[in-house]
């Protein structure tokens, strides 16, 4: 699983730090060694809890910043 958390930090003061949104990568068990499938879950403060699914993910050939970037992709597209 990987948690990405987005935090607002004024002037980067930290003891002013507000959480903003968690984004969360699960993988659910279904891929290969090559090609990861993924649950997404995002809690935003303000459009509260989007949910998305990465498919096919080419783990080997990428690093963990992608997969969050496809994921926060997946959850955030309207249709």
């Amino acid at each position: 699983m990987l948690k990405c958390t987005i935090d607002l930090i004024p002037h980067g003061d930290v003891t002013l730090k507000e959480r903003l949104a968690t984004v969360t990568v699960v993988n659910n068990g279904t891929g290969s060694h090559e090609l990861g499938n993924y649950v997404v879950h995002i809690v935003d403060k303000k459009d509260g809890v989007s949910k998305g699914r990465v498919e096919n993910h080419p783990r080997l050939q990428h690093g963990p910043a992608f997969l969050v970037a496809r994921a926060i992709d997946a959850c955030l597209k309207t249709e």
